[in-house]
């Protein structure tokens, strides 16, 4: 089995089917519109790190800050209303 086979069901965020909406990544307006939206939640990437909490283990998601709409986006959330990474 190689690991594109592989489904992570324990892992935080993980889901049988991949949608990237990629799309929006690269939609200005889209990205500042769910920055300034008081639910979104951003992953905040160092390399190919991510921080974590450790009890319960999962990725630490923060509030949006006003430096967000500058950085470099990642990949957002499979469909509206979810987490946003950047």
């Amino acid at each position: 089995m190689t690991a594109a086979d592989e489904t992570y069901l324990d892992l935080a965020l993980s889901r049988s089917r991949v949608d990237r909406w990629a799309s929006v990544r690269t939609d200005d307006p889209e990205l500042a519109a769910m920055l300034g939206r008081p639910a979104t939640r951003v992953l905040e990437l160092r390399g190919a790190t991510a921080p974590v909490e450790r009890d319960p283990a999962r990725l630490r998601l923060r509030a949006p800050e006003p430096e967000d709409p500058g950085r470099e986006p990642g990949s957002s959330g499979g469909t509206r209303g979810s987490t946003t990474s950047r």
